[in-house]
């Protein structure tokens, strides 16, 4: 199913995907709605030990200690946005000029969640055609709900 630019907001699936900043407009306008947090995530660089901490463990001989901070995969990220948004979940995915990687990464997420009933922001380097052919190589029982960049409709 299709939707309108007009309806694309509104109630109906439980995780919703979207693009990247530089690929998509839905981008500012949800990341408006849930308070920024598409941005903050971008711009989120993982914690490292300061070199006088890195030091000081040398010097007591703790250097083997290992740290373990988790890195933040900037590629893609999922929120919780159910107190912003009429949906549970919000996954971004950044586009790497790879129609079929960010087709895939969709999928493979989609299914690693079991399967939940999902809208599709469609980047806007992505068209309808395109989309519909090559999920249906990937997925031949579910076609999620779609909405398209202003200018494709």
């Amino acid at each position: 199913m299709i939707l309108e630019a007009n309806q694309a907001l509104s109630a109906g699936d439980e995780l919703w995907i979207i693009s990247s900043r530089n690929t998509s407009h839905w981008f500012e306008r949800i990341d408006w709605l849930v308070n920024f947090k598409l941005s903050q995530l971008e711009i989120h660089k993982s914690k490292k030990l300061s070199p006088w901490i890195k030091d000081y463990l040398e010097n007591c001989q703790l250097n083997d200690f290992n740290f373990n901070f988790q890195e933040l995969n900037s590629s893609s990220h999922l929120i919780p946005v159910a107190q912003w948004l009429p949906t549970k979940w919000l996954f971004m995915i950044s586009y790497s000029d790879s129609i079929q990687q960010w087709i895939e990464n969709t999928h493979i997420n989609w299914i690693k969640w079991q399967k939940p009933n999902m809208r599709v922001f469609l980047p806007n380097t992505i068209q309808l055609g395109e989309w519909k052919s090559y999920w249906k190589t990937l997925e031949n029982q579910y076609n999620p709900t779609i909405i398209l960049e202003t200018k494709q409709l």
